[in-house]
């Protein structure tokens, strides 16, 4: 590099000038008489003279040098400089390789596979990766198409590393030892073109410690692809099916896998819904013996079958327990909300399109999901009244208002922001105070 050859010849300048020494120079001394044999044996204490010319020689020295040193100082910072920029290169070259750009290279062949993953995949890497065991299902609704990946473990955070979806692309579980870069390469892979196993095969083909992942995808056309590395911690093993795959390791049994693929296939969970079924194979693992060390995290992430022209609608489901005692439990919950809110959007859709009877089956049908979030109650029945449904309202209200007296205080609020006709407020609120 340029700097390095600058350096390299300000060195040898530095060390090749020869630097004018103190005893080259002449000193003037005083005039004496020729010293006797016994006085020149004693050594002669430095004159006045001689320290003056001496102090005034090295300062001509430092005074010489002084410019060279200062320039030498920078070049000692430029070089720490450009030390660091280098550093950081090595940092964005790992990154990019982990989510690489399209333009990067082809992506059809394994050359574009060693170079996107760039340090990503080699052995300097493994201690690094997470130690994510756990079981997980990967699937594609065969009745709507749509994609999805369920996921429980004894580890922190689990649903920001396993699962990973696209629509009208595919979903990918990535776990074990887990590599996330397999989630946004598989997804961007099958994006192009690839099938769920010739993306899996690629970059299998790259990966050093192949041995201890386990991944699964499946792509838009519901082809499956599994893969369990030789030095996954056992229990461990996978199972495909038709549009699906479960997989585990580091479980209390080799039994949990099949359990997960009956929970799934099964013909009294056919007719659930795809959240519904994915949550099913968890919760049969679990009661298989799950992770043998115990719980902590889990996810469920569902995306639509195509893409929309609104891509923040793409994601249908997208739930994450981080760190709870009971996870799954906790994702049941929050599935069951979710469920309820669902319900409560068709039952507004259903309004606007007057049809009164088939909202009221929606709203209540939320009620019935999520009987302890008084908000759902109270927004129906605000829905009702503006609709013209008063009397059905006001039964509502009365029992939200017992309940928690809070929503009586919003009532006034409403007709601001045109949710409620002014002279609706003394009506509602009449009914709190009975």
């Amino acid at each position: 590099m340029p700097c390095r050859n600058i350096l390299a010849v300000l060195w040898i300048l530095f060390v090749c000038t020869p630097i004018p020494r103190a005893s080259a120079m002449p000193l003037v001394l005083p005039q004496e008489q020729e010293p006797t044999t016994r006085e020149a044996a004693r050594p002669t204490p430095p004159t006045v003279v001689d320290e003056w010319n001496l102090a005034a020689d090295f300062a001509k020295v430092r005074q010489q040098w002084e410019p060279l040193a200062e320039i030498l100082a920078l070049l000692k910072k430029v070089r720490i400089a450009w030390q660091e920029l280098g550093k950081k290169q090595d940092r964005l070259q790992d990154c990019a390789g982990r989510f690489p750009h399209p333009a990067f290279g082809p992506l059809d062949s394994v050359e574009w596979v060693r170079q996107s993953f760039g340090k990503s995949l080699s052995a300097a890497s493994f201690p690094r990766d997470p130690l994510v065991h756990t079981y997980s299902i990967v699937a594609r609704d065969p009745v709507t198409g749509d994609f999805g990946v369920a996921v429980q473990s004894h580890w922190f955070q689990v649903g920001k590393i396993v699962p990973w979806a696209l629509s009208g692309v595919g979903a990918v579980a990535t776990q074990s030892f887990v590599e996330p870069s397999y989630g946004a390469l598989g997804l961007e892979l099958m994006a192009k073109g690839k099938s769920a196993q010739e993306a899996l095969d690629l970059l299998l083909a790259k990966d050093e410690q192949r041995d201890v992942r386990q991944v699964a995808m499946v792509d838009s056309k519901g082809n499956v692809a599994a893969w369990t590395g030789k030095s996954c911690i056992q229990a461990a093993g996978n199972r495909k099916g038709k549009g699906y795959s479960v997989q585990a390791n580091l479980m209390d049994r080799d039994t949990v896998w099949d359990a997960m693929a009956r929970a799934y296939e099964g013909e009294r969970n056919a007719a659930l819904p795809f959240g519904e079924r994915l949550l099913a194979a968890l919760e049969a693992a679990e009661r298989e013996g799950g992770d043998i060390r115990g719980r902590q995290s889990a996810a469920l992430l569902i995306v639509r079958s195509e893409p929309t022209e609104a891509p923040w609608n793409d994601r249908i489901v997208d739930l994450r327990i981080a760190d709870h005692e009971e996870p799954l439990a906790e994702l049941r919950r929050l599935w069951n909300l979710h469920r309820a809110y669902e319900a409560m959007n068709l039952g507004d859709e259903a309004m606007s399109r007057s049809e009164i009877d088939a909202a009221v089956a929606h709203y209540s049908r939320a009620a019935s999901l999520a009987p302890d979030i008084v908000e759902i109650p109270f927004w129906q029945a605000v829905t009702l009244f503006t609709s013209g449904e008063t009397e059905r309202a006001l039964v509502i209200f009365a029992d939200v208002f017992r309940r928690e007296e809070r929503w009586a205080r919003l009532v006034p609020r409403l007709p601001a922001s045109g949710l409620l006709p002014e002279e609706a407020v003394e009506k509602i609120l009449k009914v709190s105070r009975n």
